[in-house]
């Protein structure tokens, strides 16, 4: 048996009995945040590249 076909059984019988957790969806204000974060190393980066430059 292929492991999708597997899994989806799997899953199926934990839906089933209901053992299946929910997902959690962030509030866009929280997943915005890794955005800046990533965004902010950015900058750091190019300061730190044009100070070297200098």
């Amino acid at each position: 048996m292929k492991n999708d076909v597997r899994d989806a059984e799997d899953l199926a019988d934990l839906l089933r009995l209901g053992r299946l957790a929910e997902a959690w969806i962030a509030p866009p204000r929280l997943r915005e945040l890794p955005e800046l974060v990533r965004f902010r190393t950015k900058l750091v980066a190019l300061r730190t590249s044009l100070k070297l430059q200098v």
